[in-house]
């Protein structure tokens, strides 16, 4: 199997953060509202995932620095 170059990183480490924090936060909110309908969780968690992903595009870059500062 290929690996992935490691400069791929920056965008594929968002992506997966987003989609597994985003799919497990609009499930509870699915169960929180008594419908267990498949549907609604994914038009709930797309609507969801569309601003995680940017947020911790721009996040965790700055998030890496500010530890790498005040760490050793």
């Amino acid at each position: 199997m290929n690996k992935i170059h490691h400069k791929h990183i920056v965008w594929i480490k968002p992506l997966l953060l987003s989609c597994i924090m985003t799919s497990f936060i609009s499930y509870i909110n699915t169960l929180e509202h008594n419908n267990r309908d498949i549907i609604f969780w994914l038009k709930d968690w797309g609507k969801s995932w569309i601003f995680a992903y940017p947020v911790l595009l721009i996040c965790l870059p700055l998030i890496e620095k500010f530890l790498a500062r005040i760490t050793r």
